[in-house]
């Protein structure tokens, strides 16, 4: 059984309004004080070369944003405004750009440049910071949000998108609002909990909601959900994830990869293999977080998930190689050998 993807309203959380680069018509979003642009890029160029160019035109508070970069390098930003011309600099992160994200972010004073190795999905703090030259009115918005002319992109940038809002990481936790969480009552959409209502964990009972936050994602690229299928994974029914969500994996399969008889996954880690798959969507997907006051395994639908108080890394998260053991071993054991 599949579920049908919440697209998220427009009342969401300010700080989750996206505004995707699709095709298609894209309503221009107005002024942005603070933000944050992304990209992904599936492969980074070997040589030096212009990523994005933005140009909003005479009269804009932002008169150029231009990153640059290759995979030797890292990338450089370069953005003009009333305020002057500021340039940051960012090595790509150990591991290789096999796949790459970068995020730039803006508040009225501040200025920063992010990079990641794995993808969008795993863009955190900022590797550099300075100043804010320019301010980001109505026109530099619409051409940055791909509604008016004026943003050009290298074909090596699979998409862009702007997140309105002070810059700051995704939580790692979101699940679908659909998900049924197991709770004392029996199960509950994830979307009906509020804070204080308990939930069943796997270690440690029934424990009161700390906190419940309504999110967005983009619909596509690796900042996209990750649907974890039902037949494969120890679920009744499809559900979604974000792609940092650490889901419990255990069994034989688990122990012959890791030594360990249950070991925490990356969700995004196990996308296109047997057990999920990542989603596409023409537009922002809801998702909700749910916190604990301490860390924790929530159930849902007889999974186990991390909570929200874990923060980016719950203890014993399996790195990406052991996530591609555990994958190659169930793919054996499926085969029969």
């Amino acid at each position: 059984m599949t579920v049908a993807l919440p697209v998220a309203a427009a009342s969401s959380d300010a700080a989750d309004r996206w505004m995707l680069r699709d095709p298609g018509p894209v309503s221009p979003p107005g002024a942005l004080p603070a933000a944050t642009l992304v990209a992904d890029l599936p492969a980074v160029p070997a040589e030096p070369t212009v990523l994005l160019h933005a140009v909003p035109g005479a009269g804009s508070g932002l008169r150029r944003l231009m990153l640059r970069g290759c995979s030797a390098r890292g990338v450089a930003l370069l953005a003009e405004g009333a305020g002057g011309a500021a340039i940051l600099r960012a090595a790509w992160p150990p591991g290789g750009v096999v796949r790459a994200g970068i995020a730039v972010g803006w508040t009225p004073a501040r200025l920063t440049l992010a990079t990641a190795a794995g993808g969008a999905s795993d863009l955190g703090q900022p590797d550099a910071a300075g100043p804010c030259p320019f301010t980001v009115d109505a026109a530099a918005a619409a051409v940055l949000a791909g509604a008016a002319p004026g943003l050009w992109t290298h074909p090596a940038v699979a998409w862009t998108a702007l997140r309105d809002g002070p810059p700051a990481p995704l939580p790692a936790a979101l699940i679908g609002p659909a998900t049924l969480v197991s709770t004392p009552a029996g199960l509950r959409r994830a979307e009906a909990l509020r804070p204080g209502d308990a939930v069943l964990t796997l270690d440690r009972g029934a424990q009161p909601l700390a906190r419940v936050v309504r999110r967005a994602l983009p619909g596509r690229g690796t900042l996209a959900p990750v649907r974890l299928r039902a037949g494969y994974c120890p679920i009744r029914r499809d559900i979604l994830v974000g792609p940092r969500q650490a889901v419990l994996l255990d069994g034989p399969g688990v122990e012959d990869a890791t030594g360990r008889e249950a070991v925490p996954v990356r969700a995004d880690h196990l996308a296109e293999s047997r057990l999920a798959l990542r989603i596409e969507a023409p537009g922002p997907v809801a998702m909700v977080s749910l916190a604990l006051a301490e860390p924790g395994l929530i159930l849902a639908d007889g999974m186990a998930l991390a909570c929200a108080a874990h923060g980016p890394v719950p203890e014993g998260l399996a790195t990406r190689a052991e996530a591609a053991a555990i994958l190659t071993c169930y793919r054996r054991r499926a085969a029969g050998d």
